[in-house]
């Protein structure tokens, strides 16, 4: 069991404690999903207390269609719910759950950024949820560097005038201060 957690494997896990997964489904995807390949994994019992430490942190009820008053913002939230239960069925995991607190937190970042991409849309949500460092977070939804590639340049330039270059003694060094790590957003927008 590593002593520190990869920034990516820790949010590998809340991500899919996030749509209601057990520990161990999600310690089961982990030994086979690329994006963790060079990572140390935990054993199961680490996933365990992330899950749970996660579930503290978000004690609400799954949601429902009926938890929205506004229409529109019912289809924010069932259009990531589609986007998590196409995901799941791709990895034989069983239909998705989404709390209430996750949902209202989807709903902000749409407000926000109506234009955002559902994937960077839920990685927002997830983001601002942990709580590590938000102004990352804000600083990327009041730059929106998805919709163009100067959007993007304008994004980064003014993230390593705050928190330094991107750079760092390995992957995790730098996500810990850019936590999507340098990803060209205008690019996966298309």
């Amino acid at each position: 069991m590593p002593k520190l957690i990869s920034p990516r494997v820790k949010s590998y896990v809340y991500s899919l404690a996030a749509q209601g997964y057990t520990a161990a489904d999600i310690y089961a995807l982990m030994e086979h999903d690329r994006a963790l390949y060079g990572h140390s994994l935990p054993s199961l019992r680490t996933v365990q207390l992330l899950v749970k430490k996660y579930r503290q942190q978000d004690p609400t009820e799954t949601w429902h269609i009926t938890d929205c008053d506004n229409p529109e913002d019912a289809q924010i939230v069932l259009a990531h719910f589609r986007h998590a239960a196409e995901w799941a069925s791709e990895h034989g995991l069983p239909l998705p759950k989404l709390s209430q607190r996750m949902a209202d937190m989807l709903i902000r970042v749409h407000r926000a950024a109506p234009d955002i991409p559902l994937w960077l849309g839920w990685n927002v949500a997830l983001g601002l949820l942990e709580g590590a460092n938000p102004d990352y977070w804000h600083l990327l939804l009041a730059t929106k560097p998805w919709q163009s590639e100067q959007a993007n340049q304008h994004f980064y330039g003014l993230a390593a005038s705050f928190w330094g270059a991107p750079v760092g003694s390995g992957e995790d060094d730098v996500l810990k201060r850019y936590p999507l790590g340098m990803t060209p957003f205008h690019l996966l927008n298309r």
